[in-house]
């Protein structure tokens, strides 16, 4: 072939060339639609042609990074509501819609009552001639149950049980200052804002183990005084080993069960007459909410799961209840009701006020001595008197709405 022909067929190789349509990018993202829960999390795949993705530069963007953010292709969701990611790479782009959805609350509260709460005894007497009078009421806390503001106990004297966890007050009234028939001898007034507390169980998974150096464990483990907490009675130990078996070792199921065993098994009766011994509760079966909460605390001290009474009162009507409630590490502790089983589990509902968590407390008696209350819930007092006519004393408490 001559020189001629040679650069005309070069020229026409580089007229067809020239006139050649390019290979259009295509840009694609895979889902196009997905739904997340707040707090989750997921990759989105994204292909581009001709070629492969590291041959492009690609640029991720959210239409509302509030409720979904986008880096490299992971999204993030943040809030409930909906947001459109967005990849691009030169003029091209894909879409996807994402749609973010509330996270199921771990502890939902919400306020059941609130009202100026007046706490006290009242002493109606006729012919009697006090000299003296020593009373102590359970000071309540803000908690997880409930909000305590503008607390007042005039004339009173604030104390810390050795548990540090409860408070009461006391007052030492002699002759000069015993109060008029009808008023109180001891009182304390606040605003109370108590709330039902409902714990998704369901969430608490996944565990750590128990730190015996624990506050909760070095408190709420052992056999209460005068037996009225015993996680060592044969028939606590055999019960709670049948329980656990049945649970898989898994806390929360244990729990249940034993929450479940207790409201089954337990008969209501000997209502209002005050905490009694395991041994006793275990033979007859019987028992009003304080001592159905007892035989369920066992059962979880048993298995080294703290446990403990929570002893309220009504503040709208005089009346009284316990429930109890256990401690899960990374938590914190689960309100129970074992007396009116059903939902009760993980459960606390806001119409009384709680005065202490625990029993047996060490209280300051009236000669300055150490007593231990079982039950601090409503008050404890002593008097002295010269002449003897007819004198009532009475706790009250009242305010909620």
């Amino acid at each position: 072939m001559n020189q001629r022909v040679i650069e005309v067929v070069f020229v026409s190789l580089l007229l067809f060339i020239s006139c050649s349509k390019p290979e259009e990018v295509v840009i694609k993202l895979y889902p196009t639609q997905v739904s997340l829960v707040e707090e989750s999390s997921t990759q989105l795949q994204v292909t581009v042609s001709p070629g492969a993705v590291s041959d492009y530069t690609l640029h991720w963007e959210s239409s509302s990074p509030v409720i979904a953010s986008v880096a490299d292709g992971v999204v993030t969701a943040h809030a409930a509501g909906s947001a459109i990611i967005t990849v691009s790479t030169l003029d091209k782009q894909a879409q996807c819609m994402v749609t973010v959805t509330e996270k199921p609350k771990l502890v939902t509260r919400t306020v059941a009552s609130s009202g100026k709460v007046t706490n006290g005894i009242k002493l109606t007497y006729s012919g009697t001639q006090f000299t003296r009078i020593d009373a102590v009421l359970p000071r309540p806390q803000t908690n997880d149950y409930q909000t305590i503001t503008n607390w007042e106990a005039p004339g009173c004297t604030e104390e810390q049980c050795p548990d540090g966890v409860n408070s009461y007050i006391w007052k030492d009234v002699d002759a000069p200052s015993i109060p008029v028939s009808g008023n109180y001898v001891i009182s304390e007034t606040f605003d109370a804002e108590v709330y039902r507390v409902v714990v998704d169980v369901t969430q608490l998974t996944d565990i750590p183990a128990y730190d015996p150096q624990s506050e909760e464990c070095r408190k709420y483990l052992q056999k209460e005084a005068n037996g009225l907490i015993d996680p060592t009675h044969s028939k606590i130990v055999s019960t709670a080993n049948t329980l656990w078996d049945k649970a898989g070792g898994d806390i929360i199921d244990y729990a249940r069960r034993c929450f479940q065993w207790t409201a089954t098994n337990m008969t209501y009766g000997n209502i209002n007459t005050g905490l009694h011994t395991i041994a006793s509760l275990m033979n007859s079966m019987t028992g009003d909410c304080g001592n159905y909460s007892s035989v369920f605390i066992s059962l979880l001290r048993a298995k080294g799961i703290p446990a403990r009474h929570i002893v309220m009162v009504h503040g709208k009507l005089d009346e009284y209840h316990v429930r109890a409630e256990f401690f899960v590490p990374g938590f914190g502790w689960v309100p129970a009701d074992p007396t009116w089983g059903g939902d009760n589990f993980g459960v606390f509902d806001g119409d009384y006020i709680v005065m202490t968590r625990g029993i047996n407390n060490i209280i300051r008696g009236p000669d300055g001595d150490d007593l231990l209350a079982t039950l601090l819930q409503t008050s404890y007092y002593w008097y002295w008197y010269q002449a003897e006519g007819t004198y009532s004393f009475r706790h009250t408490c009242t305010g909620l709405k």
